[in-house]
């Protein structure tokens, strides 16, 4: 399992600059682990740390959701398969009664208070964490207090902005239910039940084709897993199906689920799909011994090459999509990050902030302005919830949004020319897109360092933006 989950290529491609998605896989795959650590030997304090990195996972990505219900689904089927005609007992109800009674002769008053006692500490720590990372920070919070805002650390100085900051914290974690709650848009327009099949289609067989080219190994190796672990197995171990189950699911739901394309969701499944694919790479490898033993010279020889292939075709996936051709144009990777260096703008609008007078930044034109001034936009006109700058649209800025929200810096917005010619003074940093700036290279003229950067792409064309920093 850990030769898959080392070399695979997709994992290695999105690993190399942590894309929430292999965060969020890692996390629950590793919660999953000390899950299943802790049914084995029992010791409660591996089931605190699977709260945290579950806790963690959360914080990473709302898919984490999804986890949950893979989980849950996958445990069901495990328990069915347990239930039906089980070997030592009448039947499935014989075997829960037997469980019941168990439970009844080892669980006393002192143990059920033991076992409340550890769910309680579980919940506080998965809330701690969430908490941690879901408060609001600086200027983004909507608290304040005497005019100043108040964020998750301003809780220890301010503690009368305690519950007001934990209901801001709990109604940012509520917009998770935005991507659950319209599995039919996209682009925020509504979309027919045909239009989300052939959507469903175009994504699962870009899955099928990232499978197929990067991750065959995998894929194969699972399938044959699975199978001698479901059919030729006299007792089915319950991790193996539970993983097996939890991947087929992935498989099935991700490309349903997601508003866009990107060969990242595979990590969704070959990551639990790598446990049944260690059962089917152990499988040849003890067809190969026993091969050996009693001589078979044509088994040893169909082992031997069918592990060739493996390590072949996946040193070569990795070497082409991971290592070469990095300016290949059908490369796995959607361009997401600025292209070009970012700091021109970051550092002038942190030093812009710090120095206190305000404001710090003015954001300009209607690409990146949002027509209504009391809610943020995500750049989808039936997406509004709060953000920092609320004058902003929220994707199309990106990823300024962050490096404003965490250095505090004060953004004013400016519509149009009328908006600007409303405004007393320009601050120190100005951001536009290139296409309209004509109006600030008439205003700012040499005081102002004007540079370009590609910070998005719009319908697969590259926006470009124009920064001015005041000399």
């Amino acid at each position: 399992m850990a030769f898959f989950l080392a070399f695979n290529p997709v994992l290695l491609y999105y690993s190399r600059f942590s894309r929430s998605t292999v965060l969020v896989v890692g996390f629950m795959f590793g919660a999953f682990a000390l899950f299943v650590r802790a049914s084995d030997t029992r010791e409660v304090r591996l089931v605190h740390a699977g709260v945290f990195l579950a806790a963690l996972g959360f914080t990473a990505k709302e898919n984490a959701v999804l986890y949950v219900l893979c989980w849950l689904g996958a445990g069901a089927l495990v328990a069915d398969r347990a239930l039906f005609g089980p070997a030592d007992y009448d039947g499935g109800v014989d075997r829960l009664s037997a469980l019941a009674e168990r439970v009844r002769e080892h669980v006393d008053g002192d143990r059920l208070a033991r076992y409340l006692g550890h769910a309680a500490a579980g919940a506080l720590l998965f809330a701690l964490v969430v908490v941690f990372f879901y408060a609001p920070r600086g200027t983004g919070s909507p608290v304040t207090v005497a005019g100043r805002h108040v964020g998750f650390w301003g809780m220890f100085t301010t503690p009368g902005a305690v519950p007001d900051v934990l209901s801001a914290t709990l109604a940012d974690v509520g917009k998770i239910g935005y991507w659950f709650s319209q599995p039919g848009s996209e682009g925020g327009e509504s979309v027919r039940v045909a239009e989300l099949a052939s959507r469903y289609t175009r994504f699962f067989g870009g899955t099928f084709e990232t499978y197929a080219l990067y991750a065959a190994p995998l894929v194969a190796l699972g399938l044959l897993g699975f199978l001698v672990e479901r059919y030729a197995a006299s007792r089915p171990r319950a991790l193996v199906m539970f993983a097996s189950y939890w991947a087929f699911a992935s498989a099935l739901g991700y490309p349903l689920g997601t508003d866009i394309y990107g060969a990242w969701i595979t990590v969704n499944v070959l990551v639990p799909f790598a446990v049944p694919a260690a059962v089917g790479l152990a499988t040849l490898y003890r067809i190969g011994v026993e091969s050996l033993a009693t001589d078979d010279g044509a088994s040893v020889g169909l082992v031997a090459l069918i592990f060739l292939l493996v390590v072949g075709q996946m040193a070569v996936a990795t070497a082409n999509g991971v290592y070469l051709n990095d300016d290949s144009a059908d490369g796995m990777v959607q361009y997401a990050q600025p292209s070009d260096e970012t700091r021109v703008a970051t550092g002038a609008m942190r030093a812009a902030a710090n120095d206190g007078t305000g404001p710090d930044l003015l954001v300009y034109g209607g690409y990146f302005v949002d027509e209504e001034e009391d809610f943020a936009g995500l750049g989808n006109d039936d997406i509004r919830v709060p953000l920092y700058p609320q004058c902003t649209k929220f994707f199309p800025s990106l990823s300024l949004p962050w490096y404003a929200y965490k250095d505090d810096v004060e953004t004013v917005c400016a519509l149009n020319e009328s908006s600007l010619d409303r405004m007393e003074s320009m601050p120190p940093v100005v951001i536009a897109r290139s296409s309209a700036a004509t109006p600030l290279n008439e205003r700012l003229g040499d005081e102002y360092e004007r540079t370009v950067l590609r910070l998005r792409t719009d319908e697969g064309d590259t926006v470009e933006s124009v920064v001015y920093v005041r000399r």
